[in-house]
């Protein structure tokens, strides 16, 4: 029996895959579609993926499987295999800058997946990897969490953290028609799991502890990866959570359409061809941010809601995973220190680029601040105004006596200050 981290909702979507590469084998004699190159986007020279300006975007669609398990498992399925295979060679082609996987999966064997998100965490190191999803179900939501960025489609859908086993009784079919199986077998387990008999409860206690094992594994990379809590991802019960709901279970970084990231990726790489920059590693700092709604970030907002850096800092091979939750604190506390800090009142801008686009430490920041102008710098009093300031005001006391006069103060005030006048005085 298999074990898959799969959303059963979806499994129809499976069969119909499967049914669609049958029809394509047969329409195309089986001499174009091999059974080894089903699953090849031939849409570039590489046969791998299609780069556009300098993004290389690869698919994800239908279930995921090893390459370990026999052809007919893998019949309309893509392999963990050639995911990071792909992912692979996008990361070492130089007319490549960023990678955009986009997520059409409802997930996959547990065979596999681990040791492919692992790789593709590491490759994310070196390149900039970001991930779409219209769903990104369970295996698939593994692989997407160990990209640098999950952005959501607007009804897309991900999550269903979890692991399901299915076992198929036909014992009872087999009597009805007359047929009785014998296992014959050396070990009290051995036959666990049979499909030509009833399931014990002591077996059934024995794969229910390997799902639940299986599953704090997924639990366990997912919250190493996207810097949440434990705790917090069980409690989702392997729901899978829709659009905005997904932001706010906080499984994602924002919610935008393909075309919209892909355009913000393009930027981005045009932007780093300019400043002649080929940093693009999973520390690059990146707040959240919403195309429908671009805020401001809040310093008084908390870090895992406005600063997914804060959540995915970059762990050292070398140390212990349990040393994330300190590197955690301590980068929230570097980005609110500066953010907050009295310098970057008027500069909040480059403040903001400070605190998310490097290392620099509060100290520093606040030294380059306080040698920058604010944004709206309170302007120098106008040279003439501050002269006249200096002058005596002229005396048009004598006004109102004019007035009766003239009954005009203003032609008062002229033969007041007329050039006769003033040589008489």
């Amino acid at each position: 029996m298999l074990n898959y981290y799969i959303n059963p909702d979806h499994i129809p979507m499976i069969g119909a895959q499967f049914a669609d590469f049958v029809n394509s084998m047969r329409m195309m004699g089986g001499e174009k579609l091999g059974f080894n190159g089903m699953c090849e986007d031939k849409s570039e020279a590489s046969g791998k993926y299609m780069v556009k300006d300098g993004i290389a975007v690869i698919m994800v669609k239908g279930a995921l499987v090893s390459s370990l398990l026999s052809g007919s498992m893998r019949y309309g399925a893509m392999t963990y295999e050639q995911l990071t295979d792909k992912i692979e060679h996008a990361v070492q082609n130089p007319s490549v800058d960023k990678i955009l996987v986009r997520f059409h999966s409802p997930g996959g064997t547990v065979t596999g997946c681990a040791e492919a998100a692992h790789k593709i965490d590491q490759l994310s190191k070196q390149k900039e990897i970001w991930s779409h999803c219209t769903m990104a179900d369970s295996a698939a939501y593994w692989l997407a969490s160990s990209t640098n960025r999950i952005v959501v489609d607007p009804s897309g859908e991900v999550g269903s953290i979890g692991v399901i086993m299915t076992h198929i009784d036909f014992s009872k079919m087999l009597s009805e028609v007359g047929i009785q199986v014998t296992h014959i077998f050396a070990g009290a387990h051995k036959a666990d799991g049979s499909p030509f008999k009833e399931m014990e409860e002591s077996a059934k206690e024995r794969y229910q502890a390997d799902v639940d094992f299986l599953r704090g594994q997924f639990v366990e990379k997912v919250s190493q990866y996207r810097g949440l809590d434990e705790k917090a991802i069980l409690e989702t019960e392997a729901k899978t959570y829709k659009g905005t709901m997904a932001l706010d279970a906080q499984l994602c970084d924002e919610i935008a359409f393909y075309g919209d990231v892909l355009e913000r990726m393009q930027s981005l790489h045009v932007q780093s061809n300019s400043n002649q920059s080929n940093q693009n590693r999973k520390d690059t700092k990146m707040g959240k941010e919403n195309f429908a709604e671009n805020e401001a970030p809040n310093p008084e907002a908390s870090a895992p809601a406005e600063h997914p850096e804060a959540q995915r800092p970059e762990t050292d091979n070398n140390q212990p995973e349990s040393s994330n939750a300190d590197a955690n604190a301590s980068e929230r506390s570097r980005i609110s220190a500066i953010l907050s800090c009295e310098e970057a009142k008027g500069r909040e801008s480059l403040a903001q680029s400070l605190a998310l686009n490097s290392d620099i430490s509060p100290e520093e920041a606040k030294k380059h601040l306080a040698a920058s102008p604010k944004a709206a710098e309170e302007q120098p009093a106008n040279p003439l105004a501050s002269a006249m300031q200096d002058v005596e005001n002229p005396d048009i006391s004598n006004a109102a006596e004019a007035q009766k006069k003239d009954e005009n103060p203003l032609v008062a005030t002229q033969r007041k200050f007329s050039p006769s006048t003033l040589r008489t005085q």
